[in-house]
Parts: C-alpha cells; structure tokens; sequence
C-alpha cells in the first residue's frame, strides 16, 4: 500500500495545514529549545549540505543557514512551507513527503528532522529515506519527546485528559513515543541501513515559560494534530472539564508573575550512514 493511501498520513498532513497558523504560537517557544542540540549532533557548518524533514516553519533550517549550512528545507504542509519561506527567504522550502524525498541519492551531508518522527505514517519508511539521501558517512539525526515524567506536558495530558476523554474514531499512527525508547532506536536505525553501534541517544533537558496556565490547553486544541483532533471531537461540556483539569494541571507551574515553567525534556538521537 502508497503510504499515501494510510488514513493517518493524511490525517497528519491535513491536521498540520490546519495547525499551521497556530503551531507558532502554540508550540516553538519548546521545539526551537532543541534546535542546536539538533545541529550538532550532525555537525552542521560552512559547506554541510543538510536536509531538514517535517521542518515546519523552517526553525531547523534557518538556523543550519546561519550556521553557514547549505540547507533545504522539507515538510509536507504546504502551509508551513509557505510560512518557512517568508520567515527564512534565503533558505530553500519545499513541499514533500518524509517517506518519498524528491531528492537523489547521496545528496546531503546530513539530514534533520525535529519531532517530525511523531507524526509519520511508517517512520522505518523514513529512516529508509534518510539513509538513501545521506553520503556514506552522512549524519542522520531527530528528536523524540521523552514522555512522562520528564516531560511535563505529556505529564498534564496524561492526568487531565485520560480519566476525563471520551473515546473517539480517530485514524491510528504508529506509538506517539516507540522512538524515546534507546532499544526501539538502536533496532530501526540499522535494519534501515545505518552503521550497527553508531547510534546516539542524548537527553536534552530544558524549561519551557508559556505566558498563562492556559496557554498549554489552547496549543493542545490548536497547534497540533493528535490531541487537537481528540479535543475537538469532545462534546461541550467534556471539553469544558478537560480544560478545566488542564488548567489546574498547568497551574501547579505557575510563577509569581502568572506565566508557568514547565521541564521538558527530549532525546536527540543520531546515526551514521553506510
């Protein structure tokens, strides 16, 4: 089967076209936290060709630029191409797919995706991908969410949307977290064709100041895909609840000036090719 004919790939790339206008504000105050953990984990520099996957706004991309890094970025929004290109106009955005890059093989030095691997249809399909664009000894690297306990949105979600959801048709992806496990890593990294015991697996932990205790309810609603769709499909006054425990949840963070700090954490993980 087309990857493209999977109801979860396309519930991605129609989520993220709707998300696109709100994920900025939603969520880059955390993502952009792994940016350069990112980019070094692959060296980027003067005279690296890298590819940025699922770049979104183009955060990965446009700092690899500046980095003296000749960079294309890659995501199959075409909303957050469209957003990439006006923030970063000196950097290449294209619109494509994770599974299936329009690039030649052995084009790049290095390849980066930032939490994109949450919202693939086959992610051995595009480790596969990654391997096949990558020179031999090219540096293949992303980041994977922890999850709970170190990582206190998914800590939130987990104690005020659970008990209070109701279950929904929504069409099924891969685990949201299989990657934030070293072993799963280390077993799909090398069946896709990297280096056998090249494999890194760094934690990366950072504090994340959202301006209100509502501000995480609203960039769950909003600025993703997953948990937003989940949240929209709630009646009312479940929906009320849920906001309601999210904001109690939220609370717990808050400072004396009325923003919260909430520890996030992530794995940086990274492979050779062959």
């Amino acid at each position: 089967m087309r990857v493209q004919d999977d109801p979860f790939w396309e519930f991605e790339r129609s989520g993220w076209q709707r998300a696109a206008a709100s994920y900025e504000d939603a969520w880059s105050g955390a993502t952009r936290m792994f940016v350069e953990p990112l980019l070094g984990a692959v060296d980027a520099g003067p005279g690296v060709r890298l590819l940025d996957v699922a770049c979104g706004p183009g955060y990965v991309a446009g700092a690899a630029a500046e980095h003296g890094a000749e960079v294309i970025g890659l995501d199959v929004a075409e909303e957050m191409v469209v957003r990439a290109r006006e923030r970063y106009p000196n950097v290449e955005f294209v619109a494509g797919d994770a599974h299936a890059l329009p690039h030649a093989d052995a084009a790049f030095d290095a390849v980066t995706m930032n939490f994109g691997i949450h919202h693939v249809a086959d992610p051995e399909r595009v480790f596969a991908e990654a391997h096949r664009v990558l020179r031999t000894g090219g540096l293949y690297a992303f980041t994977s969410w922890t999850g709970a306990p170190e990582h206190t949105p998914i800590v939130i979600a987990e104690a005020a949307v659970g008990p209070i959801a109701e279950a929904v048709d929504l069409p099924q992806g891969p685990d949201f977290l299989h990657f934030s496990n070293r072993e799963n890593a280390e077993a799909a990294l090398p069946a896709a064709g990297f280096v056998p015991g090249s494999v890194s697996f760094e934690t990366v932990r950072a504090s994340w100041r959202i301006p209100t205790a509502g501000h995480l309810f609203e960039a769950q609603l909003h600025g993703g895909v997953r948990m937003s769709a989940l949240l929209r499909a709630q009646s009312t006054d479940v929906l009320d609840r849920i906001r309601a425990a999210m904001f109690a949840e939220t609370r717990r963070y808050e400072t004396t000036d009325g923003s919260c700090v909430l520890p996030i954490a992530a794995h940086v993980i990274r492979a050779t090719a062959s």
